[in-house]
């Protein structure tokens, strides 16, 4: 079946957007300020009163906190300030951190 007039909406040129790179966008990022908690590729996210990690890989990770602020794991154990330091377990396990 063909459509009378359907080639008036077919694209006549494609556009091609370019996106950067993770490394080049958090290089872009750092360079204005901006705070980079992980360079791993974590899934982080933070209301400035609570941080979830989600792990990209397996192992030790270290999740860097804004100046002034410390981290206390929800389920228990010591709070850390400047550099937080997390193992885990396997791939996407979740961490969550009560921030003050």
């Amino acid at each position: 079946m063909t459509c009378r007039g359907c080639s008036a909406f077919r694209p006549s040129v494609q556009h091609k957007i370019l996106v950067p790179s993770s490394a080049a966008l958090r290089a872009l990022l750092q360079t204005t300020g901006v705070h980079i908690w992980s360079t791993t590729g974590d899934v982080v996210l933070s209301d400035g009163n609570l941080l979830v990690v989600a792990a990209a890989a397996a192992g030790p990770d270290t999740i860097s906190l804004p100046a002034g602020v410390t981290a206390t794991p929800l389920g228990g154990g010591p709070s850390s300030t400047g550099i937080l330091n997390v193992n885990f377990s396997r791939v996407g396990q979740t961490l969550w951190f009560r921030l003050s």
